[in-house]
């Protein structure tokens, strides 16, 4: 929506195009002018099933235990690609760019391989099978080990590392079959673009530091953090929070981390301890519905009668907003050491 909003205030006409459902995140961008709805996405099961099953993979598992996530994803490339043409064939309502995630990546590059539109893809990460080098073993996001380069990984470690995809071979075999046939029935004869050097425009929402840095050609351009330049004031509820309680810890691990409830009792261990030794007198915990079911009863109960000063805000609520109070609470930035953010 950032990207919506700084293209939009340089006078161009931004329209978005979403699944039905989510046409409301529209609302962030008061600009867009046309919101085309798709087909449904995912149901919160099928997304929460996700998420769970790919904070329990490891690389060591390989990839045929997270495939079932693989096919979920791109079952939507026939609706996403069916809606797309509807659009860009017709030259009234057809786009001059697209920007769009990664996830839809397959069904707008064929937008530009049909009909010449330039596109954007936008990555949360530095995007695998793209710009390699000699230093980074296998793929990002799927090193063994940790091995993010090769420099102090043993020769077993970068092998092993290298040896990802030739192991998962069988099963990406069985998932190029199975996208060959759902892009035959939609008529779509053409290879999907997989250069490691891209023809188009590749943003990585990251920054070298977070991604290990690299020689990358002009079209894949390292732009993150995207930030908004501004943000609202906190609601009266968390300012409230904020103002009774001196030394705060603030836990956001990410909107879709759903941890197991063991994990969640380490977590609460070292609050507790903390709360304890009176390193801290509050803590906000941004979690959604879903990882507050791992939440024992007891805590959840004794926090709705107050008993701990803990609040739990839903992933919802604007995080940056938290996160600048903590750090910068006043107009004047006066930033207050006794106030502890942390993020992770």
């Amino acid at each position: 929506m950032l990207l919506c909003k700084v293209l939009a205030e340089r006078r161009h006409v931004v329209e978005f195009a979403t699944n039905a459902g989510q046409e409301e995140w529209a609302k962030y961008c008061s600009l867009i002018q046309t919101v085309h709805s798709f087909g449904p996405g995912p149901s919160d099961e099928l997304t929460e099933a996700h998420y769970r099953r790919m904070l329990s993979w490891s690389p060591v598992d390989g990839l045929s235990s997270i495939m079932e996530s693989k096919y979920l994803w791109d079952s939507y490339w026939t609706d996403t690609y069916l809606h797309l043409k509807r659009i860009v064939s017709n030259p009234v309502t057809r786009p001059a760019f697209i920007v769009a995630d990664f996830f839809t990546d397959a069904a707008v590059k064929d937008m530009m391989i049909e009909y010449g539109v330039p596109i954007a893809i936008v990555w949360p990460q530095m995007p695998f099978l793209m710009a390699p080098v000699s230093y980074i073993p296998g793929q990002p996001g799927f090193q063994i080990d940790g091995s993010l380069t090769s420099e102090n990984a043993s020769f077993a470690s970068r092998l092993r590392n290298e040896m990802v995809l030739f192991w998962a071979l069988p099963s990406l075999l069985k998932w190029l079959r199975w996208t060959k046939s759902m892009r035959l029935e939609a008529g779509v004869t053409h290879k999907t673009l997989s250069d490691p050097k891209p023809d188009y425009l590749v943003f990585v929402n990251s920054l070298s530091g977070l991604e290990v840095p690299k020689d990358l050609p002009p079209s894949i351009v390292p732009c993150g953090p995207i930030l908004a330049d501004s943000y609202a004031d906190l609601d009266e509820k968390h300012a409230e929070f904020l103002d009774a309680h001196k030394r705060v810890l603030y836990v956001a691990l990410g909107t879709h981390i759903i941890l197991e409830a063991n994990d969640v009792a380490k977590i609460l261990d070292g609050i507790h301890q903390a709360l304890d030794q009176h390193c801290i007198d509050g803590v906000i915990w941004a979690v959604g519905p879903s990882p507050r079911k791992e939440f024992p009863l007891s805590l959840r109960t004794s926090l709705v009668q107050g008993d701990v000063p803990v609040l739990l805000v839903n992933c919802s609520v604007k995080q940056i907003q938290i996160s600048c109070s903590l750090c910068f609470p006043s107009d004047e930035h006066e930033v207050r050491p006794h106030r502890i953010g942390v993020s992770s």
